[in-house]
């Protein structure tokens, strides 16, 4: 009987009760270093970008053009002696953009786009690096979570999202003494006892996590 009315108040619940949802969802956090150099390569590519238009149509460089370049000087040095490993060889820019115009910005944009592809293969290693450690360390706390949280362990090892509802009442339907519970730490013990002792397990649970199938 009590299965019976747990199942019309779950059939409820979907329809009336809220939600959480929970899942796969985690993304890992890049540290500051790795921010850092994506926002450098970022940076680089973009001022590469203008030099490479201005050397397509020199016409286009005008004075106000060297107010913006001098922010972008200082920028660069700052960005050559951060990554001064990655640039084996020194390279020196240019405090005037007027200066580039004489050859029409030939030398600058091969600096800028030589500068661009070290720092590009320098954050595709930082990144993989990355990645390779972000798996590894979500490989140890599955393996945690499997033998001290197993909740958790279920919810990341899900290949979808799930909903689970939340029970903000439980209706016992005893012979001689029905009740219906609202307190939250009532219903989470009658549910507990519900599936400890009411519902058969047809399988026995794996003693590691390398017992599991892999899908």
């Amino acid at each position: 009987m009590l299965y019976f009315q747990l199942t019309k108040i779950l059939r409820a619940a979907k329809a009336k009760l809220p939600s959480v949802t929970v899942g796969n969802t985690y993304t890992p956090k890049k540290p500051k270093d790795l921010k850092s150099l994506t926002q450098s390569y970022q940076f680089l590519s973009k001022v590469a970008k203008s030099i490479r238009l201005l050397h397509k149509t020199p016409t286009l460089y005008f004075s106000q053009f060297e107010s913006k370049w001098s922010s972008y000087f200082i920028r660069l040095n700052n960005l050559l002696s951060t990554y001064s490993r990655t640039f084996s060889v020194p390279i020196i820019l240019l405090p005037s953009l007027y200066e580039g115009h004489t050859d029409d910005f030939v030398d600058l944009l091969s600096k800028l786009e030589n500068m661009t592809l070290l720092l590009r293969g320098l954050l595709l290693l930082k990144e993989k690096e990355f990645q390779a450690s972000s798996i590894q360390a979500n490989i140890n706390a599955r393996n945690d979570n499997f033998t001290n949280d197993i909740s958790t362990f279920i919810e990341s090892a899900l290949s979808r999202t799930r909903c689970r509802i939340v029970l903000d009442r439980v209706f016992v339907d005893h012979p001689t003494n029905p009740v219906l519970h609202t307190s939250l730490d009532t219903i989470d013990r009658e549910v507990i006892d519900h599936f400890q002792n009411f519902v058969p397990i047809t399988s026995s649970p794996s003693s590691s996590i390398d017992d599991l199938p892999k899908r």
